[in-house]
């Protein structure tokens, strides 16, 4: 019968005894006491019980999916936010907004009292009644509407700057209210879905490839401005936006899903409670 591991030779301690029929010391060797040190790497895996075989994180599904998840987020936020002070301080006559900086101050002033009281006194309360998963698409669902509606703005009427600082601010906080959620519950539910002792690597990995691809995201941004810069019809500045509408779609897709996956996510009663 093959042994499934490899066990040291046990360390033996010598003993001293003494014959009294003919008193002549000998030596007894006797094993008192010795130490089993079983080495993993020889055991077979398919001799060990499934529940206990290390699982890697890139063998898991549902991380997999949460990382491309938070590597899109990070990538189209950061290309947004580059890209929309261009577009509010290009002329009219390119496609932007033609905002001065003491214009472009209250929009951003709201936008940021927009983040701050939404994460302190609703994001609570969102996923508390939808959970993390639909927390998560709906920000970018969110997302995705205001950065449609941005480069619609310079076809108001210039007569009415008012509407226009409003509807800009509009579009800015739900973005950044949108951005908050997307972020928190993304960054939640990729930490829930680490298998056990994979926690560390798994926030490695997302946060070097969230580092990478807010390198390229204004990158990126400023490419397809430019690029839409190119063409004279009316409309070109939409160009840059409409790609980050599908790249949130995209976004909000992929949380979907996680529903589909099956196995480890309807095994993990707390993950389980949280998607749906």
């Amino acid at each position: 019968i093959e042994r499934p591991c490899s066990v040291e030779a046990p360390k033996c301690t010598r003993a001293h005894s003494h014959k009294n029929d003919d008193d002549q010391d000998e030596d007894i060797d006797c094993c008192v006491d010795f130490d089993l040190e079983i080495k993993e790497d020889s055991i077979p895996l398919d001799l060990i019980p499934e529940d206990l075989v290390p699982i890697r994180w890139w063998n898991e599904k549902q991380c997999v999916v949460l990382l491309a998840g938070y590597g899109m987020l990070a990538f189209t936020f950061m290309m947004i936010d580059e890209t929309v002070p261009i577009f509010a301080a290009a002329p009219r006559d390119i496609g932007g907004l033609q905002l001065s900086p003491l214009q472009l101050a209250p929009p951003l002033s709201f936008a940021g009292a927009s983040l701050l009281t939404y994460s302190m006194c609703v994001y609570p309360v969102v996923v508390a009644r939808v959970g993390l998963r639909r927390a998560c698409q709906g920000g970018a669902l969110g997302a995705a509407l205001a950065v449609l509606a941005l480069p619609l703005l310079p076809f108001l009427p210039p007569s009415s700057p008012l509407l226009q600082t409003i509807l800009f601010s509009l579009c800015l906080g739900v973005k950044n209210i949108g951005s908050s959620s997307t972020f928190t519950s993304s960054l939640v539910l990729l930490n829930m879905s680490a298998p056990q002792g994979q926690l560390g690597a798994i926030n490695g990995v997302g946060q070097s490839m969230s580092s990478f691809v807010r390198g390229i995201g204004p990158a990126c941004g400023g490419i397809l401005w430019a690029f839409s810069l190119q063409f004279q019809f009316v409309g070109h500045q939409c160009i840059v936006f409409i790609f980050a509408f599908i790249c949130f779609v995209a976004i909000a897709l992929i949380y979907e899903k996680l529903v589909t996956l099956g196995g480890k996510v309807a095994k993990q009663p707390i993950l389980e409670n949280f998607c749906e």
